[in-house]
């Protein structure tokens, strides 16, 4: 999957998100 040239900010709050529930799990993990 080829990465866009730019993001759209719905794009970075979508990832950020993403990011958080992941990063949450891990810690959940941990």
């Amino acid at each position: 999957m080829k990465e866009p040239k730019y993001v759209t900010k719905e794009e970075l709050e979508k990832r950020k998100a993403t990011f958080e529930y992941f990063k949450s799990i891990a810690d959940f993990e941990v």
